[in-house]
């Protein structure tokens, strides 16, 4: 008898809850938590090089930092090492992030940027692969919207603090670019709690971060595409946030 073989699950973002429906007392928080502490890095010495060296303080061993999927993380870390730009890219293009001054042309002029080569929106489909499980991305025509979806949102929410939290996960489950769609999540969750109150740089390592929490942060964005389960993916990027200031915080201290 020949075994079927499952498709990979689709990933796709549901709509932005109603504030009845979130938790803004702990959504709050978070925004004041990231705020607190990227206020207190006004400097750019503060800031460059920090993802570098989080990723390399990491592969060597350094700290007491334990990642929940050692594959994914060195794969990432390694990653995030041969690209050394992408911090100083996003911190000379901070004046258009801070404010959410994007569009179509704005974010694919942005993933360009981070990327340092020419790169267009995704015109096939699209399967993300995470070593011992895969998952689907919605259709080209879907993904190409991602960036309206994120501004619609922005334009008509009441609560800020959620505006950086949809943003991340609407770009990474739509995956609306051929690269760069990680980079392009990232900055927007910086810019999208700048829009709570303006942060000066953007300074806590988030790529690290989101490599030493891959797995919990998998199943997390897995639970809010199959069931809504904005709370499951709430607590995963809370862990990241903390975790990225744990990191700064080590780099600084040593």
């Amino acid at each position: 008898m020949e075994t079927v073989k499952q498709a990979p699950p689709l990933w796709k973002c549901p709509p932005p809850p109603r504030d009845a429906e979130l938790p803004l007392d702990r959504i709050q928080r978070l925004a004041n938590l990231y705020y607190t502490f990227a206020s207190s890095c006004c400097h750019l010495t503060d800031a460059v090089g920090n993802e570098i060296i989080a990723s390399l303080m990491l592969l060597g061993g350094e700290g007491e930092f334990s990642p929940d999927n050692p594959d994914v993380w060195i794969a990432k870390c390694r990653r995030i090492c041969l690209s050394p730009s992408f911090e100083v890219m996003l911190f000379s293009h901070w004046d258009i992030l801070k404010n959410f001054n994007l569009s179509e042309t704005v974010a694919r002029s942005l993933v360009r940027v981070f990327l340092g080569r020419d790169i267009d929106y995704r015109n096939a489909t699209c399967v993300g692969h995470w070593r011992d499980r895969s998952v689907r991305f919605p259709e080209p025509s879907y993904a190409r919207l991602a960036i309206g979806r994120v501004l619609e949102y922005r334009n008509r929410a009441t609560n800020l603090a959620f505006v950086p939290l949809y943003s991340f996960a609407e770009i990474i489950m739509s995956h609306p670019f051929m690269d760069g769609n990680g980079r392009l999540a990232r900055s927007l969750l910086h810019a999208g709690f700048s829009l709570c109150r303006e942060v000066s740089v953007p300074s806590i390592p988030l790529g690290p971060a989101f490599a030493l929490n891959a797995h919990g942060m998998h199943y997390a964005l897995n639970a809010l595409s199959s069931h809504g389960d904005w709370d499951s993916y709430i607590s995963a990027i809370e862990i990241v946030i903390n975790n990225a200031i744990s990191l700064h915080q080590f780099i600084h201290k040593a």
